[in-house]
């Protein structure tokens, strides 16, 4: 199952608590990554980096290379005549 485990966003208020804010998605776009990961294939990464790539979210998946550089996860969508849906990531590219 898609689980969607960013971290949160810590603030120190004026009275010196900590309030803690964590990112929430549209649960029509939840719906989308589960859908893609569940009926299209895609794994949960794919999923994840194709939504935030879609709706131009300005942020990205990255990863690792060998030499430690970090490199942008792309995911593209392609569906055949059948309007069958698959992913593809050109990873680290």
């Amino acid at each position: 199952m898609l689980s969607l485990n960013l971290a949160g966003v810590e603030v120190q208020n004026p009275n010196g608590t900590i309030t803690k804010y964590e990112p929430t998605f549209p649960q029509a776009l939840v719906d989308e990554m589960i859908e893609m990961a569940q009926v299209n294939g895609a794994t949960e990464e794919q999923a994840f980096a194709f939504i935030l790539s879609k709706y131009n979210s300005g942020i990205a998946i990255l990863k690792q290379d060998t030499n430690g550089d970090f490199k942008r996860l792309n995911t593209k969508e392609h569906i055949d005549d059948n309007e069958n849906k698959t992913y593809v990531s050109t990873n680290c590219k």
